[in-house]
């Protein structure tokens, strides 16, 4: 797939918050190859900030976005991107995650190779530590740890708080202010009766 319209539809598929939340550890601003369509995200990383309480980021605002904070010489290139968007869009979520995967490994390593060769091109000494921390950044992409993209913190505070008040924990039994401070001790794993059993053993 040609770079560009990947980039186009990571866009799309960033514009819902969910996808936002749980991609946003790996999807940065210098992945992307041209000035527009790292603009585009800062601004969808922007509202996403800004506005919680949407679950898609209107395509309207960003082309107020753009009205508002580009010169009106130059604001056409950029709404151009945003009706890519529009056409190219990444609604199946079967395939994201491959896809928004194999998106950042790429431009990753795309950059380390293009980093190498301008050194290179300009006798210049290759940055060892910088080509080995883009490698490994892009060797991480598959084990990187996603957030769950059904919770949202801003989301629902009240039910937030009521779980959390609800919430199963066990006592550590070390100190009284411990235990409050912990909110009545450690979180009950589902998974993990061994600790439950432990603590009784203790007590």
């Amino acid at each position: 797939m040609e770079t560009h319209l990947l980039e186009f539809r990571i866009l799309s598929f960033l514009r819902n918050r969910d996808a936002y939340l749980k991609y946003g550890s790996i999807i940065k601003e210098y992945l992307f190859e041209s000035k527009f369509t790292k603009y585009i995200y800062k601004l969808i990383v922007y509202y996403h900030k800004k506005v919680r309480g949407k679950k898609l980021v209107p395509l309207s605002s960003l082309f107020t976005l753009v009205s508002s904070r580009i010169k009106e010489n130059e604001a056409g290139k950029y709404k151009e991107i945003i009706r890519k968007i529009k056409k190219f869009p990444l609604t199946d979520e079967t395939i994201a995650d491959e896809i928004v995967k194999r998106f950042a490994k790429r431009q990753l390593l795309k950059i380390t190779i293009m980093d190498a060769v301008h050194s290179l091109d300009h006798d210049e000494d290759i940055n060892i530590e910088r080509l080995r921390n883009r490698l490994d950044e892009a060797l991480l992409v598959d084990s990187t740890e996603l957030l769950d993209t059904a919770y949202d913190y801003f989301t629902n505070p009240n039910k937030r708080l009521e779980e959390d008040r609800n919430e199963n924990r066990i006592a550590t039994l070390l100190s009284p202010d411990l235990d409050k401070a912990m909110r009545r001790g450690l979180v009950q794993s589902k998974s993990e009766p061994w600790m439950e059993k432990l603590t009784k053993q203790c007590s």
